[in-house]
């Protein structure tokens, strides 16, 4: 938190939970409310968003992220060809996606390659 500078009531705070840099496990669904809470108090009232792939959002229950409101930024890449391909597997672990990360190898206004998302308003299906 004392690395967050210029937050404006609204902005998207996301938590990226990956296995990065030195890590050696993925953070659990108590780590990740725990962090999500922790926020809070430092900013009060906003959405907490996450980012994990779907099969390891498949592997564990999520029931404390779900009940902080988390939206959920979910990567599967399917073929991984930059095209799109279809909505993620959530296996029933989370009730909805609000971003898919659907390619690593995309290509934008001609850069690439370029990580591809969708992006959907809440409520709304692909």
């Amino acid at each position: 938190m004392d690395n967050l500078h210029d937050y404006r009531s609204g902005d998207v705070l996301a938590l990226d939970v990956e296995v990065l840099d030195d890590s050696t496990r993925l953070w659990n669904d108590a780590d990740v409310s725990t962090w999500f809470n922790r926020v809070r108090e430092r900013v009060g009232a906003y959405v907490p968003w996450f980012y994990i792939s779907t099969s390891a959002l498949r592997s564990a229950d999520w029931s404390r992220t779900i009940a902080s409101g988390a939206r959920l930024w979910a990567a599967t890449w399917g073929a991984n060809d930059g095209n799109y391909p279809g909505p993620p597997d959530l296996g029933g672990s989370y009730p909805d996606w609000a971003v898919h990360q659907y390619s690593s190898v995309g290509s934008v206004a001609g850069t690439s390659p370029i990580d591809l998302d969708l992006a959907r308003a809440p409520g709304r299906s692909t």
